[in-house]
């Protein structure tokens, strides 16, 4: 009988090593009760806690490290910015998801600059917040249409790297190659490996290792920080 448990147990913490675990902050009880149920029932993540304010949040998230964090009321007026660059600098593998009120491009780029992965709204479902869980832990990103339009529009008027305003190579003036910085727009304007493998005529590993240098060399947790960089270094561009 012993036995048996023994290997239950086993087995139960051999499976919950493949989930991601995730801390939850979200003011809206409604929301957050049906978001638990979700990840409960999801086979990709393990709930590490919980809570509606986040008055203690980078200590307490600090301590226990969860590889995603969804921090919903995001105001970049408020503390929130200072507690997303601590925990970003103490817990560095937590990939955070914010949920803002409303639509804001400040906002949006100040949660950009901070190294979020997701930019949601409040209005979202539990179903629709649980998909973009689900893509950040698959390594993906997601920004919602209303503010991701800004970045991929911009991006569209000013064209591609053919066309930057530079008098010496990309590589000295950015530490990244011109094909990095090729893709690292692409990523702007498509959210999937395969998307942007296909426009660029090469592989989604391919895409992925181009993407994981420039991160490095720019010193960047994502694609849109590193987007950012990118056109306030060749453009003026200020976020």
């Amino acid at each position: 009988m012993k036995s048996n448990l023994k290997t239950v147990q086993k087995n139960v913490n051999k499976e919950n090593l493949n989930k991601k675990s995730l801390y939850l902050v979200e003011s809206d009880k409604l929301l957050r009760v049906a978001l638990r149920k979700k990840i409960f029932e999801s086979d990709k993540l393990i709930p590490l806690g919980e809570s509606s304010y986040c008055d203690d949040l980078s200590d307490k998230i600090i301590n226990l490290k969860p590889n995603i964090l969804v921090l919903s009321s995001f105001k970049a007026d408020t503390d929130n910015i200072k507690h997303l660059q601590r925990i970003k600098f103490e817990s560095p593998t937590t990939k955070t998801i914010v949920i803002a009120n409303e639509s804001d491009e400040s906002e949006f780029y100040k949660a950009a600059r901070a190294g979020v992965k997701a930019y949601c709204l409040q209005d979202y479902t539990a179903d629709k917040l649980l998909c973009v869980i689900n893509k950040v832990v698959q390594g993906n990103c997601h920004y919602d249409e209303s503010v991701s339009n800004l970045i991929y529009n911009l991006v569209l008027r000013l064209g591609t790297v053919d066309y930057f305003p530079i008098d010496k190579p990309v590589e000295e003036q950015l530490g990244i190659t011109e094909r990095e910085c090729e893709v690292v727009l692409a990523a702007a304007k498509y959210d999937e490996y395969v998307i942007i493998a296909k426009h660029l005529c090469i592989s989604p590993h391919t895409v992925k290792v181009h993407l994981t240098n420039a991160y490095r060399k720019l010193n960047v947790s994502g694609k849109l920080p590193a987007v950012l960089k990118v056109l306030e270094h060749f453009y003026g561009i200020k976020f």
